[in-house]
Order: C-alpha cells, then structure tokens, then sequence
C-alpha cells in the first residue's frame, strides 16, 4: 500500500485568528503612548523657543523616558500578535500519522498535548519539516508491527507534546517502538569510517544519539520507500539549528524513542549579545552564549589541533571569531564567549563585547544574505547596524576549518589587485572576505575620492565600485578613472536597477554592472574573472 501524502507545508500569506481583546489593549496602550508624546512634545517646542533650565531639562528627558517605556509596552503587545497556538499543527499529523501506520499494517493510537504553548508563525513554519520527518521515522521504524511487539499492547502510541518554557518552546516526538540501540549505533559509526573502535567507545550515550544526525547515516542497511531511522534527521537538526534551536535524543531499546526540539518561541524580538570584530558590529542569541570570560583570566593549553580553554572539569576547543568571519586578527582579543549548539560546546576569542540588548530583527539586504553565517540585521538606538550571525554556521565553519583571513602582506605577483569602493563597512567587509577567498588582493576605499588616491599606490588591475556614495560618487569616480586610466576594467555593483542608472554607467565606460538586488557570488566572481581575462 503506498504510503499517504505528507500534510503540504505551510505556505506564505496566510491569515491567522488574533483575539479582539489583543487589539483593544494595542490600541490603548498606543493612544496612552500618543498623549504623552504630545505632551513631551510641547514642553520641548516651549523649552526650545524661551530656553529651559537644568531642572527643566531634566523634566523632559524623564518624559522621553515615559514614552519610551509607553512604546515598548505597545511594540511589545503588537509582536505578541504574531503568537500562534502550536496544538493545531500538531493536530494536522495526526491524520497522516494514522494514515501511514495502517499503510503498513501497524496500529497506533496518536496523542497530541500542547499544554496551550505558542510559537511565533514563522517559528512554527520552520518546525513543519522538522516534525513531518520525525513522525515518518517513529511510524516507520520506530513502532513495531502488531506481531513484532512482543509483550506490548498491539497498538502502537505515538505521543506530540509541545510545552511552553520560559522564552524557550519544547516539542518532543515520542514512540514506544523498539527504540534506538547505542550499540548498534556505534557499531555502524565505526563500519562507514566515521570514528575508529576506540573513539566510539569513549563516547557518551548523548553523542552516540548525535551520530543519527549527519548527513545520511543510518542503522537499516536498507532504507524503506517512507525513511530509515537517521534518514532525514540532518534536515531535522538544520532546520532547528536554523532558529537558534537545539535537537536532543533519548532513547531505551525495546522501549521507544523521544526526539526533543527546543527552540525560541520569537525570533523577531530576542535578547542579543552584542560584540565588535573588524570594526563591524556583530549579534549572536543570548541563548547560545553560556558563559563570557577574559581570556587573560582564562586557562589555556595547547591540544592536537589549536587551543583549547579549560572550563571547570571540560576542556573546550578554543577558535577565533575573526579567523571564522576571514578578518585580519585583533592585536590582542580580550574575550572569551563559551557557545553551545546542540550538545556541541566551544569557545570563540573575541575583540571587544558592547553587551547584551533587546534587538528587532529585520532582514538583510541580499547581497548580505548571500554569506550564510549572516542571519539577519538590528540596529541599536544610536543607529548602528548589527549583523546577527547564526551560531549553527560558525559552528560549521569552526568544525570544516576557518576561513583564511585577510591580511596586509604582499603577496605574490600572479595575484590579481582588485580595488573595492564602497562607504558601507560591512559591505566592502563581505565583499573582501569573498574576493579574498577567491585569491585576489584587495584594498578598500569609503569613496570616489579615497578611491583615486589609493589607485596611485596599490595600482589595482581592476575596480568595483558602489554608485551612491559620499564626496564623489562611483559615476562621478568611473568618469575620472576613464580620463586618467582609459584602460583600467570598472565594474560597478549598485543599488540601481533601472534601465536609465545602467544606460549611463556603460555610456561612461563601465566594464559591467550588476544590481545587489540580483546579487550571486558566483555571477561577481564569474564577472571579475571574465573582466579580467579580457584585459589580459
């Protein structure tokens, strides 16, 4: 009997039940916030036209604070909107789960509590996969046959629980199938050459289970036309990991398994630790951040393979948050931030911390989104922008070896000179961590201006530039290169999209131009080369 079709995925636009008492108390909280503003605001336009005195002064910045306490609130209430229950979704397995089990000839009695937990929408969307795939595998090889239960009820259970903790959300799959043998799980670790027989050994019953998720790994030497347990489970792990989540395992042999995803139950507002590295800002979730330490008053020793710090009775390999992001290494990094992901635990040096803040997170712009340790941006109230990286990529960065990092030493001649003009740092940073991945060297300048006066020293074969930009612009900059250095390949990587801005970059003598609406890697590299080998 073929198996039933998976319940579709979640798709976007759709609409979602908001209690009317939500919005009455918005809007109260919003026009109690709305006739302090106005009183705020003319106490200033009085103080402004006749001057105020310092207790004045100190009157209205106690109202600005007022305001902003009255807007938090309000901002506070309206993201709480987005709150969805978790029940109905996992009510929406049930059916397939059912479905699947008699597809089989398995019976299995399907329980769901959610305990009243809520999830923001678009953490529940991402949950979706995670959870269809782990029902696959409790109905497929989790339970037994009627027949094959032994001293168990015929009936299979198959328990959802979604409960809320704290910031924190938990869903656990549970079967009371054969469950999974540590054992076997070791042994098939061992036979496809992921650890040798003695590492397998040492390990602990929790990192045995972290085996189930990579990439393919299973203990059926045949996979079935649904799933084998373990098939699947790294798209499990990715997509939790993706949200700031983690993915535990428990299990008894005979007695069944529970898979535990526990993610945040927001992810547009949530507490951030924020740190500096290369003069760019950068944000990583409170929640993966165990413990912060000076490193001077850290204890480090030299392992196989790099650092690593000593961390009560654990030692934790030690890596560099500036190596991982490819740029140049701080003179002297001050601090030590232990994160965890999953059960994996390690540390990152790092150059300078601001401190933890509440941060709304937007997206990127997409010629940001292409770098995958970036997983979205805030801005701090003095303006700044801060890039909020995913601690799951740097993870897999730490783990595949860090990147190399962009230094000022001369390299050698056969090394292509690319200049970068661009007045967004954290632009011209990405921008130079993939160029110099691809083995150019490269100089960067904030503006046209800075841009001439570089070209005369690094004397670059070709030069990317930004259009909107301070004190000379990039078209403004291609016209002055076109009269000194006619031959000198331009390409420009604006903002600017329309026909007319790219009519007139070329007319100027640009060599190419690309929009970062439409931003690839691969299409500016592909672009750069080509330019390049036409010049040459």
């Amino acid at each position: 009997v073929a198996a039933p079709p998976a319940p579709k995925s979640p798709g976007r636009g759709r609409w979602i039940h908001v209690k009317l008492s939500g919005i009455d108390e918005i809007c109260e909280r919003l026009s109690d916030f709305s006739v302090e503003f106005r009183g705020v605001m003319y106490q200033l336009t009085q103080a402004a036209r006749s001057g105020a005195t310092a207790a004045e002064l100190r009157a209205l910045l106690e109202g600005v604070d007022r305001c902003r306490f009255k807007l938090d609130d309000a901002v506070s209430s309206a993201w709480s909107l987005r709150l969805v229950p978790v029940e109905p979704a996992l009510e929406e397995l049930v059916t397939y789960a059912r479905e699947l089990a008699a597809s089989q000839g398995k019976q299995v009695r399907v329980v769901v509590r959610a305990e009243g937990a809520e999830v923001e929408r678009g953490v529940l969307d991402e949950l979706n996969e995670p959870l269809l795939h782990l029902v696959r595998n409790a109905i497929d090889h989790g339970l037994e046959a009627p027949q094959q239960r032994g001293g168990k009820a015929s009936e299979g259970t198959l328990t959802l629980h979604a409960v809320a903790q704290g910031p924190k959300l938990v869903v656990s799959v549970t079967d009371d199938g054969r469950g999974v043998d540590a054992a076997e799980v070791r042994a098939v670790a061992v036979k496809r050459g992921l650890l040798d027989a003695q590492s397998a050994e040492r390990l602990g019953e929790r990192d045995v289970f972290g085996l189930l998720f990579h990439h393919g790994f299973s203990t059926r030497a045949r996979a079935s036309e649904v799933s084998g347990r373990g098939v699947g489970l790294d798209i499990v792990r990715e997509r939790v990991e993706r949200v700031g989540g983690t993915v535990e395992v428990r299990s008894e042999p005979g007695r069944g398994a529970t898979f535990q995803l526990t993610v945040p139950s927001t992810l547009t507002r949530e507490r951030t630790l924020v740190l500096e590295c290369g003069g760019v800002l950068y944000g990583l979730p409170s929640t993966t951040v165990l413990e912060l330490m000076r490193l001077s008053d850290a204890h480090r020793e030299a392992v196989a393979g790099g650092t690593a710090l000593q961390l009560r009775d654990e030692t934790i390999p030690l890596g560099s948050l500036a190596h991982l992001l490819g740029v140049a290494e701080p003179e002297a990094a001050a601090w030590a931030m232990v994160l965890q992901v999953g059960a994996r635990r390690w540390a990152l040096s790092v150059e300078r911390l601001l401190g933890e803040y509440e941060l709304l997170r937007r997206p990127v712009d997409v010629l940001l989104a292409a770098f995958p340790h970036v997983a979205a941006s805030a801005t701090l109230d003095d303006g700044r922008l801060v890039l909020l990286l995913s601690a799951a990529e740097l993870l897999h960065r730490q783990e595949a070896g860090p990147a190399h990092p962009v230094v000022a030493s001369a390299p050698a001649r056969s090394v292509r000179r690319v200049l970068v003009v661009d007045d967004s740092a954290t632009v011209v940073d990405l921008l130079r961590e993939l160029l110099a991945e691809a083995g150019f060297e490269v100089r960067t300048a904030a503006d046209g201006r800075a841009a001439l006066a570089a070209i005369a020293d690094f004397q670059p074969e070709l030069v990317l530039s930004d259009v909107d930009m301070p004190e000379m612009n990039g078209l403004e900059l291609l016209s002055e290169l076109r009269a000194r250095w006619p031959r000198l390949p331009v390409v420009m990587l604006t903002t600017r999209g329309s026909s007319e801005d790219r009519r007139q970059a070329m007319a100027l003598g640009a060599s190419a131009y690309l929009v970062k609406s439409q931003f690839e890697e691969a299409t500016l590299l592909d672009t750069v080369r080509q330019t390049l080998g036409a010049r040459s």
